[in-house]
């Protein structure tokens, strides 16, 4: 049967966990596809978000895929990381993040690299793959395939950064950190840079022209006198005045436009505005233009409308969970040249090695993959940039030493023209315990499982927050030195807590959070 007509018979279904036997297929609701389903929270759920909405999609949980009924598995490679941002700000408020918020693939994000030595080939991307058996899945290995592209010279930017002032950003913290951003990521940028700033308002208002990064006093004094709307001010209108600074083309100069906020847009009748944004943002990346949307907002907050938006201009959503930091990833991200647009990651696995796989997140992005009214899945790998992506397999008994093939399919930015890097799965050895596999391995194992955890998927049912503590006091100490490891541990600490203790807080939920049910096909 296609990949297309099997996707179409899937839905989700309860069922007894020691009845079934491994679903074979992604999960879906009947009545409404899961990445259509917007999730509201409950306004009366804390303090925090009593003002409006959250929304976000519930793309579900990825499945077990029998391989003598779809061997290939393909899906779009995904560079955001807001989810890691968005869990972060959840647990600081005391709350465990609502499972829809958590996605697995932008937790490994966090801390996907390149090898720490390559050697420039004619490709400008190159994959590199190692496995370890699973510590959840019994009889399982888990295959780590990182994508990544090789360094190249910086290159100046233009930066104009468009700061949505609209009534959903009043909480005066918001707008400091908004402030805070703008005022770290100008601090960042070189000589050969340029800077504007831009009040998404009604009508939009340039503080800082696009010029040479001005003083930190001078941006001071600008980002000071951002001030809350009465009203949603983000609007096709406001953000085409953003592009227009960037209008002027030079060869030599990259050009990024970075919307801050938390993305809010008026509601008239009719077509979502949405669509008119993303619109905006596809024609602006046409012309050469990136658009990478920082996610701030405690009360109203449209992930769905900041990660349509991100993968419209080929950029990378973040939420500034600590401004500063964000602010000066940011400058690095932008200096950066693109070097594969569109990459597509594509495993084909050997039915005769490999019975069955998963594959951790990505639920969004899978090929063919659901689009929501014209959503585009899109996204831009970045020299130095790296993704990485996490299956389960389970071998056959004396499985040949080739698991299967991996092709990495991309756009050369510079010649239009596709391509493609392929890696055999070979060379791997099966059953190697995670505490002597490589660090990255490792931390992206642990990453994953502790996304798996927070979005209480059924796969992770039996993971204690004692066990994961105890896999990160197994990494090497010079890893956990790492400001972002460190945070993953102070992560783990809170998320720990607040299951152990009395005064947890779900949104929208009382009592313990139940697993997800095993998905299976109907």
């Amino acid at each position: 049967m296609p990949p297309v007509a099997l996707a179409a018979l899937l839905c989700l279904a309860p069922q007894a966990p020691e009845a079934a036997p491994t679903p074979l297929a992604r999960t879906a609701d009947a009545s409404a596809p899961a990445w259509d389903r917007p999730i509201l929270a409950d306004p009366k759920a804390a303090p925090t978000q009593a003002r409006a909405p959250r929304m976000f999609r519930d793309h579900g949980v990825g499945p077990t895929i029998d391989t003598t009924e779809r061997p290939r598995s393909a899906f779009a490679l995904d560079v955001d990381t807001a989810s890691f941002g968005l869990a972060r700000a959840a647990l600081s408020r005391g709350e465990l993040p609502r499972p829809a918020e958590v996605r697995v693939e932008e937790f490994i994000e966090v801390f996907a690299a390149p090898p720490s030595q390559t050697k420039r080939g004619s490709a400008p991307v190159g994959i590199e793959i190692d496995a370890v058996a699973s510590s959840q899945r019994r009889g399982y290995q888990v295959v780590r395939i990182t994508a990544y592209a090789h360094q190249r010279a910086p290159r100046p930017v233009d930066v104009v950064v468009a700061v949505d002032v609209s009534s959903a950003m009043a909480t005066p913290p918001d707008l400091d950190d908004a402030r805070e951003a703008v005022q770290a990521l100008g601090g960042a940028l070189t000589r050969d840079d340029r800077l504007a700033l831009v009040e998404l308002s009604s009508p939009p208002e340039v503080l800082a022209p696009l010029a040479t990064p001005p003083s930190i006093a001078d941006l001071e004094t600008a980002t000071g006198t951002l001030g809350p709307a009465e009203a949603p001010a983000m609007s096709e209108a406001s953000l085409e005045a953003a592009y227009d600074l960037l209008r002027s083309r030079d060869p030599d100069r990259d050009r990024v436009l970075v919307v801050i906020g938390p993305g809010s847009l008026p509601k008239p009748a009719g077509a979502d505005p949405r669509h008119a944004v993303w619109s905006l943002a596809r024609a602006a990346n046409r012309r050469g233009i990136t658009t990478m949307p920082v996610g701030i907002g405690r009360g109203f907050f449209d992930d769905v409308l900041l990660g349509g938006l991100s993968n419209a201009g080929r950029g990378a959503y973040v939420f500034a969970h600590e401004p500063s930091d964000t602010g000066r990833q940011l400058a690095q991200t932008v200096h950066a040249p693109v070097v594969a647009h569109d990459p597509v990651l594509e495993v084909e696995f050997d039915p005769a090695a490999v019975t069955r796989y998963r594959l951790l997140g990505f639920e969004s992005r899978r090929e063919p993959a659901p689009t929501a009214n014209g959503q585009p899945h899109a996204a831009a790998l970045r020299a130095g940039g790296a993704v990485t992506a996490l299956y389960e397999v389970k071998l056959r008994e004396g499985a040949p030493i080739a698991w299967g093939q991996v092709r990495l399919r991309y756009t050369n930015p510079e010649t239009g023209k596709a391509s493609d890097v392929v890696r055999s799965l070979d060379g791997l050895e099966a059953g190697v315990a995670l505490a002597d596999a490589a660090a990255p391995t490792q931390l992206s194992v642990l990453a994953a499982a502790v996304a798996e955890k927070l979005r209480a998927s059924y796969w992770a049912r039996r993971i204690t927050w004692s066990q994961l503590r105890e896999r990160y006091d197994a990494l090497p100490e010079d890893v956990r030195a790492q400001p972002d490891v460190a945070r993953l541990g102070d992560l783990l600490d809170d998320a720990a807590s607040l299951e152990d203790d009395g005064t947890r807080r779900v949104p929208g939920r009382t009592g313990r959070r139940p697993f997800a049910r095993q998905p299976v096909v109907r």
